[in-house]
């Protein structure tokens, strides 16, 4: 790419121009397994292709954190997440955390037990209504994320990604910045698959 900004980093002119290239010379070329031919369009299957990729991505780079840094400083997944999101967002309340985190209600109630158990948050009554807890990251947990970082500072990018050029890192980093912030309007009627019936005992499928 010829085009660059004063760090060295291409504008974002240069990556757009470069991503469009890039659709039609590959995606184009993603052609749908025969089995789902007669079952989705091809903008489904590419969506359904590209979302699969992300959560390969995301629980390799999980994986890893949990394994190597998560488990060793006596975190789990979930409560790593909180600890993280307080961190970068400020102090909620725990139904904040579940909608933004994607977890169950059950599932922060349960981590938030550990963290404030281990000196890692607080809970306290919100200062607009008493009836609703504020869950704070302590200096203990601050720390917590302070060694996450010198962890991650030394951890080599090619790990997860080493087939990504510097130029499409750019480009992915926007596109998952943008796709992260789409939120469907609430008016928006969703389509959900209804429950299947379990099945008896002996019964078997019918054609």
């Amino acid at each position: 790419m010829a085009d660059a900004s004063a760090e060295g980093r291409p504008d974002y002119t240069t990556c757009m121009g470069w991503l469009a290239q890039f659709a039609d010379s590959e995606l184009n070329r993603l052609e749908k397994p025969p089995a789902l031919a007669a079952h989705m369009t091809s903008e489904a299957w590419r969506a359904l292709s590209f979302g699969h990729g992300l959560i390969q991505v995301a629980r390799l780079i999980e994986r890893q954190v949990d394994t190597d840094f998560a488990r060793p400083a006596g975190l789990s997944v979930a409560g790593f997440r909180i600890v993280s999101a307080l961190k970068l967002n400020g102090p909620q309340a725990p139904s904040q955390l579940a909608d933004q985190l994607g977890l169950t209600r059950a599932s922060v109630t349960s981590s938030l037990d550990t963290l404030e158990r281990d000196r890692l948050v607080v809970r306290a009554p919100q200062p607009d209504d008493g009836r609703r807890l504020l869950i704070t990251l302590t200096p203990e947990g601050d720390s917590v994320i302070e060694d996450f970082l010198k962890w991650l500072s030394d951890q080599p990018e090619q790990e997860w990604f080493e087939s990504l050029t510097r130029d499409e890192l750019v480009v992915l980093d926007h596109l998952l910045r943008k796709a992260g912030a789409q939120r469907p309007p609430e008016s928006q009627a969703r389509h959900t698959v209804k429950r299947r019936p379990p099945r008896r005992r002996g019964e078997t499928n019918s054609s």
